[in-house]
């Protein structure tokens, strides 16, 4: 069975090393934003010119109008029904909150003027037999019916200072009856304005008595009250807050109209716009690249590219980073000594690099969540480890002579069987150390002129290939493997 079909996939490590290469994520990232981004805008730029090269906005209608289905013809046919008809809803509320004086009163201090009139008509009901009716209500009836008129409201917006239209007087106004309690509730903007629309009110009603004591015969009323006062009003604020609602709710149904129609339906949408606007309209109804002004067309730039362009430049990366671990020929993690070879892991040396200030810490926080964490031992413990180990094998196999080597000859690799070596002397009786067995005959010699050894190996250093051999070659010579030392 060959070793190397034995090998695992460490997603961990795998993850970790796609996680190391953020800096160029990033960078294709951009990449693709830009890139799709160009793309999306170019071909959004070429349809609109295309769309407005001598071509009348009947040509476009009809040239949608030969593509679309007939179902899409209906329904984008209703949903500019329903514009027209928000609009014209919008722009009468827009209208009322602006000219309405009710809309702007302070609901939560509103002036008041309360007017209470007793009427007595001097009605004695006599039993069994009535006599005659009791006008009371139709008395109170004629009152409100003579100051809900329209040349009373006029005589008060003359009177008033800011220009009120006579129409929205009569929300200022309340009248009602209670026994033979008739009463007049005024509002106004200020204490002012309520008096003036009372005393109005109080003129009104002296001049129309006289009338209605011919026709009702002899009664008498009497303003018992005139009151001032302010007071929270919890119908009047439901009231503003209701009609806010009920504009914002339409101008969001307006804007959404043509939120799931399909590109060609939306042209067809805006076409129509275009072309069926009813003449009370003031302008024309805005299209998405209209909405971002006279300059640069930002309806141009499609969000969807650029996203599209951001994820696929992140994506080739993983792609490129896993393509590469996948079928790297050299040593990615330290099991694969002991699972593919059985050789015994000694201990791990970190390999040095130079920390950067600010993007060194992402590096580093990527690590320490995703690696072996040996932090909490020193560097020189590492080494007083790895060199107990190399002992204790010796130790027990009787060795005198030890030999430390590996496929990997870089400097770094040197340095650390040199290193080690320092550490064993005098613990064993011969410590060496020496290049790759694989192709280095003065190292393969002194292999064999030893008892037992150590093999140094890097990750992404030390090819697989050349550990098989190297393994066999210490098997073949009977040359025991004391374990292995990682360089990672």
């Amino acid at each position: 069975m060959n070793e190397l079909d034995e090998m695992t996939i460490s997603f961990k490590d795998l993850l970790c090393r796609i996680l190391l290469r953020w800096r160029l994520m990033f960078v294709c990232m951009l990449l693709g934003a830009v890139l799709l981004g160009g793309i999306g805008y170019l071909k959004n730029a070429k349809k609109a010119s295309v769309e407005k090269a001598d071509v009348t906005n009947e040509q476009r209608i009809e040239g949608y109008e030969e593509t679309l289905t007939e179902a899409d013809i209906q329904s984008v046919n209703a949903a500019v029904d329903t514009y027209w008809a928000y609009q014209k809803s919008c722009k009468f509320m827009e209208e009322y909150r602006e000219n309405s004086i009710r809309m702007k009163l302070d609901a939560n201090r509103l002036p008041t003027i309360q007017l209470q009139y007793l009427i007595d008509t001097h009605y004695e009901a006599v039993y069994p037999v009535v006599e005659r009716k009791d006008m009371t209500a139709d008395i109170a009836n004629s009152y409100q019916m003579k100051i809900r008129n329209t040349a009373v409201y006029e005589e008060i917006a003359e009177k008033m200072t800011d220009g009120t239209d006579a129409s929205y007087i009569s929300e200022l106004i309340t009248t009602g009856m209670n026994n033979d309690l008739f009463f007049i509730i005024v509002n106004g903007m200020t204490e002012e304005d309520c008096q003036r629309i009372a005393d109005t009110l109080k003129v009104v009603i002296d001049k129309e008595t006289e009338r209605l004591r011919e026709l009702y015969g002899d009664y008498d009323i009497v303003l018992i009250d005139e009151s001032y006062f302010e007071y929270a009003s919890s119908e009047l604020l439901e009231e503003q807050r209701r009609q806010i609602a009920d504009y914002n709710n339409q101008i969001i149904a307006m804007n959404g109209l043509s939120a799931n129609m399909t590109e060609e339906q939306k042209g067809y949408y805006e076409a129509l716009m275009k072309g069926e606007e009813p003449e009370t309209t003031e302008k024309e109804a805005p299209t998405e690249t209209e909405q971002a002004g006279n300059g640069f067309q930002i309806g141009y730039v499609s969000k969807k590219y650029i996203l599209l362009g951001g994820g696929a430049g992140i994506f080739l990366v993983c792609c490129y980073v896993a393509c590469r671990y996948l079928v790297s020929a050299c040593l990615r993690v330290k099991e694969d000594l002991e699972e593919c070879f059985g050789i015994v892991n000694l201990g791990t040396i970190p390999v040095h690099k130079p920390k950067k200030k600010i993007m060194g810490c992402v590096d580093r926080w990527i690590i320490s969540r995703l690696k072996e964490n040996n932090s909490r031992f020193s560097e020189e413990d590492r080494y007083h480890m790895i060199c107990a180990g190399i002992r204790i094998g010796a130790k027990k196999s009787d060795m005198q002579s030890v030999y430390l080597t590996g496929v990997c000859n870089d400097e770094f690799c040197e340095q650390m069987k040199a290193l080690l070596c320092n550490k064993m002397e005098g613990s064993i009786e011969t410590v060496r150390y020496g290049k790759s067995v694989v192709y280095d005959p003065e190292s393969l010699e002194m292999l064999v002129s030893s008892d037992g050894v150590v093999l140094v190996e890097r990750i992404n250093g030390s090819r697989y290939d050349e550990l098989k051999k190297e393994i066999e070659i210490c098997r073949q010579n009977q040359i025991k493997i004391i374990g292995s030392v990682i360089l990672n």
